[in-house]
């Protein structure tokens, strides 16, 4: 893994610790980095791909522009409830990178 892409990684990983990214837009940010990271740490950037698929049908970001008003109000509920699922993943990732990095 290079450089640049440590600090990348440390930088999403620190962006999402400070509130910066919510919970699921940072384990899609992540999930890329898995088979790059050192043995030690794959097991956490496992849990953000698994994060990322699970969520994979929720507009995130500018994708939410596209969707029809009626369909994005049912469609937040589900947003809210995984990002409340995916926090405490994120945030242990997210902490592991931080420390390791």
């Amino acid at each position: 893994m290079t450089q640049s892409r440590l600090i990348a990684l440390k930088v999403i990983a620190t962006d999402f610790l400070e509130g910066r990214l919510r919970p699921v837009e940072a384990a899609v940010a992540l999930a890329p980095f898995e088979d790059e990271v050192p043995g030690n740490l794959r097991q956490y950037l496992t849990a953000m791909v698994a994060v990322a698929s699970e969520t994979d049908d929720i507009p995130l970001g500018d994708r939410r522009a596209f969707w029809h008003p009626d369909v994005r109000a049912k469609e937040d509920e589900k947003h809210d409830r995984a990002q409340v699922w995916a926090e405490p993943m994120v945030r242990e990732t997210c902490e592991a990178m931080v420390s390791a990095l």
